[in-house]
């Protein structure tokens, strides 16, 4: 089912004593939207800002669960994030129900469907080839880095907030240490900062990740893409969203620490 949701003028109050005024895709205004604008300029071209965004949802036959779907730009995202139990991954601090609200937290070789053997930390994986569904529910797959970077510039160029963090942010309570009354999802796109799974390079703990950190605070998106340098085969790109400097941005880590998959339609 896709719904044409309109957007609907509210303000966000941050406690840095300024405030923005947003624009939220919603299901509740009945404010009129124009017409999509295209954008000017050699770095926007061809860029089309779509006046509507298109929602949907899917199932997923293994298991049953039934994800949200949002168009951004040319791209459909799942509107929140991977829950589907593979091996190599579990939820934050080991609490079923941060599962249920935030998803759950991968391995790169868990995110790519391939063991540790085949494709954790000093494993070559030439079996990963773009685009590679790895987990992802059928007819979706794991983003690249060109991907999220395609995601960023439409939100940028497109968005109202003028800050890709809140433009993407899924609204938070208040009890955040920045105090923030709310961040406007403008895109849906439904970033809740679940946090990730962390281990040191020498440790030896028999459990998955014996460290979890920045709950409420960061989430973490693997992508495909494997680091060639300065340690190949052990660190793989992700993308991350960072309550502190409020980023939107790529970066690299180990393939056995344990991030969120958001997946993107074929």
């Amino acid at each position: 089912m896709i719904k044409h949701c309109v957007i609907a003028r509210i303000l966000g109050c941050v406690v840095i004593s300024f405030l923005l005024t947003l624009d939220a895709c919603g299901d509740d205004s009945s404010s009129n939207i124009g017409d999509a604008k295209e954008l000017d300029g050699a770095s926007q071209e061809n860029l089309v800002c779509r006046a509507e965004c298109e929602k949907g949802e899917i199932r997923d036959d293994r298991d049953g669960h039934i994800y949200g779907t949002v168009r951004i730009g040319e791209q459909v995202w799942l509107s929140e994030n991977l829950v589907f139990k593979a091996h190599n991954s579990g939820c934050f601090d080991n609490d079923e129900k941060n599962c249920n609200q935030y998803g759950r937290l991968y391995t790169w070789a868990s995110a790519m469907g391939r063991t540790e053997d085949e494709c954790g930390v000093e494993k070559l994986c030439n079996q990963v080839e773009e685009p590679y569904r790895g987990i992802c529910p059928e007819g979706f797959h794991i983003p690249s880095v060109a991907e999220f970077e395609q995601l960023s510039k439409y939100v940028r160029d497109c968005g109202k907030s003028g800050n890709l963090f809140l433009s993407l942010a899924h609204k938070l309570n208040a009890s955040l240490q920045y105090n923030l009354n709310e961040y406007i999802d403008e895109f849906s796109f439904g970033a809740f900062l679940g946090g990730y799974g962390y281990r040191t390079m020498d440790d030896t703990a028999s459990t998955l990740w014996p460290s979890y950190l920045k709950f409420m605070d960061q989430t973490i998106f693997w992508t495909i893409d494997q680091l060639g340098t300065p340690k190949p085969n052990v660190y793989a790109w992700m993308w991350y969203m960072f309550v502190d400097s409020m980023e939107f941005k790529s970066s690299y880590d180990r393939k056995d620490e344990g991030f969120s998959i958001r997946c993107l339609k074929d």
